[in-house]
């Protein structure tokens, strides 16, 4: 089997990871401190949460970028959640994360009830489903749906 939906983190410094996991042990959490590793990760788990946290003190021109590869990444893989996660001296730029789709935006590594309650909901929509072969994948899109018996 292979999870539809899991959290994948992309922050600089590791407090949100800490913070998260302090919050709720049991949400399924990959961390990444590279862009260029989300793409992978969505082939394998389109459903998943992109949790992007801004690195304390962003510029914008920075957080644009960011916002930019995430909304990117969210026309290939309609089925993701992108959360904005931003420091208390970050919160200008929760106006613009909204903006760019994201679906919640956490200022501060607080009171996280809410956030938490929004992944478990996005990731029972997508419970775990066995794995698709590419072939699988192409029948499924068919009309008619289901493969030849062998």
């Amino acid at each position: 089997m292979t999870s539809r939906s899991t959290c994948v983190l992309y922050e600089t410094d590791g407090r949100w990871a800490v913070a998260l996991r302090a919050a709720a042990e049991d949400l399924p959490i990959l961390e990444t401190r590279s862009p260029e590793r989300w793409l992978a990760h969505f082939r394998e788990s389109p459903a998943s949460i992109l949790a992007v946290a801004a690195p304390s003190g962003c510029d914008a021109i920075r957080f644009a970028r960011l916002l930019e590869a995430s909304a990117l990444l969210g026309r290939r893989f309609p089925e993701m959640c992108l959360i904005v996660l931003l420091s208390e001296e970050d919160r200008s730029l929760a106006t613009a994360a909204y903006e760019a789709g994201a679906a919640w935006v956490q200022i501060g590594r607080w009171r996280l009830d809410p956030l938490i309650r929004l992944v478990r909901r996005h990731q029972a929509m997508f419970p775990d489903l066995p794995a698709e072969t590419p072939i699988e994948s192409i029948w499924r899109t068919l009309p008619w749906g289901d493969l030849p018996e062998s």
